[in-house]
């Protein structure tokens, strides 16, 4: 094993070595520059592993395995005391639905009317029961389309958001990551206006007229800045080592 330091130096040597994000294995594995970063596993408090911003139990407390935690649907949600209203941001986390039975909203603060804020959802295949996700914002136009398609029930994904404001009148620009599939990105071509009106959560908190999925959730992470796409790839790698470790494969 090498062990090495990162200095903030640059080199414009064509010679010097290029080391792969992805061969790099970091002494601490947590996320240092983020807002929180909730590793979750077995029976512990819910507080961030690089702050001391906890999660609050929305309604019952979440079933614990060795190396993740499982929310079982609508209202059950653990909530951030980061508001959605705080648009530049990055959201991520390591999850797995254990059936499409109904739609599961994965992170955010999405609720089923116009004013309902905003997150990423899943909705069924019905021809061959996979899923799509969408990042829907009440108030745009950016839910029209899905951002990935494909995914397969009792499977670990890895998804990440950033988001920011990317004009003066208020519209919103998204990127989005799943596993190794590259970056998706959507702006925000309407008139209408976000309209957030509750904190981010982990799980679905506010989408009453669905009864969600019973989703498995290996780590939860928020950032308070907009991530770039080489930013969120770096993540990836990063949290699939952190998951490898665990036994996960994402």
């Amino acid at each position: 094993m090498n062990i090495f330091t990162v200095l903030d130096v640059t080199s414009n040597n064509p010679d010097m070595p290029v080391i792969s994000a992805a061969d790099v294995e970091y002494i601490f594995p947590y996320e240092k520059d983020a807002y929180g970063h909730w590793a979750f596993g077995n029976i512990q408090p819910l507080v961030s592993k690089v702050s001391d911003k906890g999660l609050t139990e929305q309604s019952v407390s979440p079933v614990y395995s060795e190396n993740y935690l499982t929310l079982s649907g609508d209202g059950k949600s653990l909530l951030s005391d980061f508001a959605d209203s705080n648009i530049n941001c990055t959201i991520a986390t390591v999850f797995k639905v254990d059936s499409y039975s109904d739609v599961p909203v994965i992170f955010g603060s999405l609720g089923p009317t116009s004013s309902g804020g905003g997150g990423i959802y899943m909705f069924t295949n019905t021809e061959d029961q996979t899923g799509s996700l969408f990042a829907n914002y009440r108030g745009t136009n950016l839910g029209n389309t899905p951002i990935a398609t494909g995914l397969s029930a009792n499977t670990w994904y890895f998804l990440a958001l950033s988001r920011e404001v990317i004009d003066e009148t208020g519209k919103i620009g998204l990127k989005v990551k799943v596993n190794e599939i590259a970056s998706v990105s959507r702006n925000q071509t309407n008139a209408g206006l976000y309209q957030p009106n509750e904190s981010i959560a982990c799980g679905q908190a506010f989408y009453g007229t669905s009864q969600g999925a019973i989703t498995d959730f290996a780590e939860f992470i928020i950032f308070d800045k907009a991530l770039t796409i080489d930013e969120l790839n770096s993540l990836y790698f990063r949290s699939k080592s952190r998951m490898a470790k665990l036994g996960i494969n994402i």
